[in-house]
């Protein structure tokens, strides 16, 4: 046991400061604000004086039970200026201190008092009694995104990942999305993808691309985006996908490219170094595939096949999709033959290839890939050992239940963007929400063995723009994974009520509804539950638009961290992420609320 003289408390001498400035200095009224610091203080230099753990001996109980004590005796104000630093640190001296006992249940040894000690430690009782004027904007038009020209790498993201072979939460990773460029009325980037959203008097969404191998649809209870894919195959109608990918301008120019090139190979009047060209041509793209197959047929293949959505799943799935190809086709079967005797320098090989004419190549069966994995993740079909990992994601609030009814409106639409090596995106739709400054992203990169990660995105509020008075409520919602080791992870939905006191710099957090969402057969079972409706508590410095805090379960024990930050010119909303455990489980969300 060491004695040590108790440590000043900068940060607590700057928030008797700021209390002070805020009361315009002394004064009647104000004298308990000034009064709650003083005690505050007092107890912050109490727990400042305690051993560290590794130190505590018998020696040490009067004075830990002494700082205990005082904590408690703190009023529920007084309490939210105790930092989190030194309750931990209080928490941690209790645990070490019943661990000399032997045994943690003994009656006499002093017990942490988590529901005191976690109690409004970040702010005091926040309430909305200064509201910031309305806002009054009017409701987004359903096609509308969100608008943001700022980096999105640094927002509030959280990743569920394996360390050393068990899950724990990570959120010094950069974000998965780093641009989120639009502007109005034009064009949304997301990384793989840009939603276009052009047309000022009738607005649309449309899709391009900037990266390759990707996919994108828009899924609500009343079904997917349906894209029109005759152009691919030298159709004006006929067939149809829900996903349009990034492959799609690649395979119709390829298509027109070997319509050509067959047009001139065939020609007995053309000039020979014309077919010669045009044979150059045909070698260079390879196509394997002719026209004489059913595109959904290709993708009911696929399902087959359907391996967990990774780098190595998706090249197996593509390996056996050509090999189903080769034994279901004839002509895929003579064509693989004819390339083989064209390498080998048989010329014979050419008019096998006329005979059919192919027009595709392997970027197809990619295609195919994706739109088939598509289907498996988000309609949750049963499938074998391998589609397990998919299944689990398939998204089911945003399904209708056996009486034909969605959960919720604001609930009811995501987009989901994948990717070929197997990094999957669902974003929740702003529109659906109400939102027209932020929303949250889920994500799942199982080759770099993040089992979900969410991140918040936006417009964010310029600093100088957070206001230093007024009051706010924000409400919104929260979508979630409970996971647990070697059980499916369970989707859990909430309603969101966030109360902010811009002149605290705090705000309070808590969730309600909450509700697990599971597929049966494609239907949505959904089931109210107890117990996890989530409280918690913020705040952030001067000169910052980000929030930070702790959260915590009604019931079966979870805490964790909150994080946020407001968005919009005017604190508009705000939105963020959470993470927290138990000792065998933990949930992992991302949330957004808009200001009332």
């Amino acid at each position: 046991m060491s004695k040590r003289m108790p440590v000043k408390h900068i940060a607590l001498t700057v928030l008797c400061s700021a209390v002070l400035a805020a009361c315009g200095g002394g004064g009647s009224p104000e004298t308990k604000l000034v009064d709650n610091a003083v005690a505050a203080r007092k107890v912050i230099e109490l727990i400042e004086a305690l051993d560290t753990v590794e130190k505590i001996d018998a020696g040490d109980e009067a004075s830990i039970k002494a700082a205990q004590k005082a904590f408690n005796n703190l009023s529920n104000d007084q309490k939210a200026l105790v930092s989190k630093t030194s309750i931990e640190k209080l928490e941690a001296a209790l645990k070490a201190l019943a661990g000399l006992s032997g045994n943690s249940s003994n009656p006499d040894a002093p017990q942490t008092d988590n529901a005191n000690l976690n109690a409004n430690n970040n702010s005091a009782e926040i309430k909305d009694d200064k509201s910031l004027a309305p806002l009054n904007k009017p409701a987004p038009v359903h096609t509308s995104f969100i608008s943001s020209s700022g980096a999105q790498q640094h927002n509030p993201h959280l990743q569920l990942r394996q360390v050393d072979g068990k899950p724990a939460f990570v959120n010094n990773q950069i974000g998965l999305i780093r641009n989120l460029d639009l502007k109005k009325n034009d064009t949304v980037v997301l990384d793989g993808a840009v939603l276009t959203n052009s047309a000022e008097d009738n607005p649309a969404i449309q899709v391009n691309y900037l990266t390759p191998e990707s996919s994108i649809t828009k899924y609500t209870s009343a079904g997917s985006t349906k894209e029109n894919i005759s152009p691919l195959f030298g159709k004006e109608h006929g067939i149809y996908s829900e996903v349009k990918t990034s492959l799609d301008d690649e395979i119709k120019s390829q298509y027109d490219e070997m319509k050509k090139a067959w047009e001139i190979i065939k020609d007995d009047k053309a000039d020979p170094k014309a077919i010669a060209e045009a044979k150059k041509k045909v070698q260079e793209a390879l196509p394997i595939y002719a026209e004489d197959f059913d595109y959904n047929d290709f993708v009911e293949i696929a399902r087959n096949h359907q391996e967990a959505f990774t780098e190595e799943g998706m090249k197996e799935m593509v390996d056996n999709i050509d090999a189903d190809l080769l034994n279901n086709y004839h002509s895929a079967a003579k064509i693989a033959e004819a390339w083989q005797k064209i390498r080998k320098g048989d010329e014979q090989g050419w008019e096998t290839l006329k005979q059919f004419e192919p027009k595709f190549t392997s970027k197809l069966l990619w295609r195919v890939a994706l739109d088939a994995n598509s289907n498996n993740a988000i309609d949750g079909m049963e499938g074998s050992t391998p589609k397990t990992a998919d299944v689990m994601h398939g998204i089911a609030y945003v399904h209708k239940d056996k009486n034909k009814l969605a959960f919720d409106k604001e609930f009811d639409g995501v987009y989901v963007i994948k990717f070929i090596n197997g990094v999957r995106v669902t974003l929740h739709d702003p529109a659906a929400a109400g939102w027209t400054e932020q929303t949250f992203a889920h994500y799942v990169d199982l080759n770099n063995l993040v089992n979900h990660g969410y991140q918040s995105l936006g417009n964010e509020t310029p600093i100088a723009s957070v206001p230093t008075e007024g009051t706010a409520t924000y409400r919104g919602l929260t979508t979630s994974y409970l996971t647990e080791t070697g059980k499916p992870a369970r989707q859990l939905t909430a309603n969101v009520v966030a109360v902010a006191d811009f002149a605290k710099k705090g705000l309070s957090f808590k969730t309600t509804n909450p509700t697990f969402h599971i597929l049966e057969n494609g239907v949505r079972v959904s089931t109210p539950v107890a117990g996890y409706e989530m409280s918690g508590s913020a705040s952030w410095q001067a000169n910052s638009n980000s929030f930070k805090g702790q959260v915590a379960t009604k019931e079966h024990g979870f805490k964790g961290d909150l994080n946020g930050k407001f968005y919009g010119s005017q604190v508009d909303e705000i939105g963020g992420t959470y993470g927290l455990s138990n000792t065998t489980q933990q949930l992992i969300g991302g949330y957004g609320a808009k200001r009332q």
